[in-house]
């Protein structure tokens, strides 16, 4: 029997939305309502302003919730992905799923970090890559939960929490993703997706900013190493 599906589009914010992001959840929305499911399915669609960002999550988990949600999908307030991302989310079937992306930094340094054999690192995206790829953690900007997550994890699922002296804190998301590792909870970035989704700000942050962020100081780095070996 195929099991019925009610999906929650959670959106925290300071009050204000991108245009981009908007049109980006309405397309989502549309299309995953008019896809084809052989089972029941719902889509429904939250939004929580408050300048205290840990307790915006906890509280739209707690609307999912109330509704009897079977999945959760965040979407930062400054996101820009295709209108099939929800549905290609919720295709994989993992409990945790999401989209790695730029940071709003020069440096393009993408949200998703990688800590095995492979990769330590942060993930950057190849052109043309395809898949999904093993994290320790990435951002909220896009990300599905499966609501049965939150049932193996203790409370609270998110916070800022201090590390070293104290002098940084640890983010929202990378606190979630610790607790789940505890638990054996492994999230997943769709790599191709990853790929379609920009991180608006100025202009849009995307992995082609990102790579070629990358590429700038690769050369850099190596000018400066060839300039030492010149002037020894």
């Amino acid at each position: 029997m195929t099991p019925d599906l009610r999906v929650m589009v959670c959106v925290p914010s300071s009050g204000t939305w991108h245009s981009a992001t908007a049109v980006s959840v309405a397309q989502a929305i549309q299309h995953f309502s008019e896809a084809k499911y052989s089972g029941n399915k719902e889509i429904n669609l939250v939004s929580m302003v408050s300048s205290i960002l840990p307790e915006s999550r906890q509280r739209l988990v707690g609307e999912a919730w109330k509704w009897e949600a079977t999945h959760l999908i965040f979407v930062d307030s400054d996101m820009r992905f295709p209108p099939d991302a929800f549905s290609r989310l919720i295709q994989h079937g993992h409990p945790i799923v999401g989209a790695n992306y730029a940071r709003k930094k020069l440096n393009g340094l993408p949200t998703a970090y990688c800590d095995d054999d492979d990769l330590t690192g942060n993930l950057y995206i190849d052109e043309g890559a395809e898949g999904l790829r093993e994290v320790k953690h990435l951002g909220f900007g896009l990300c599905l939960i499966d609501m049965r997550v939150f049932e193996a994890i203790d409370f609270p699922f998110f916070a800022f929490e201090p590390v070293g002296k104290g002098y940084k804190f640890k983010g929202e998301d990378v606190y979630f993703f610790d607790k789940c590792k505890e638990v054996g909870l492994v999230p997943m970035c769709d790599l191709g997706l990853s790929e379609e989704v920009a991180h608006v700000g100025d202009f849009d942050y995307t992995h082609a900013f990102s790579r070629a962020a990358r590429k700038a100081d690769a050369k850099e780095a190596h000018e400066g190493r060839q300039r030492a070996i010149d002037a020894a």
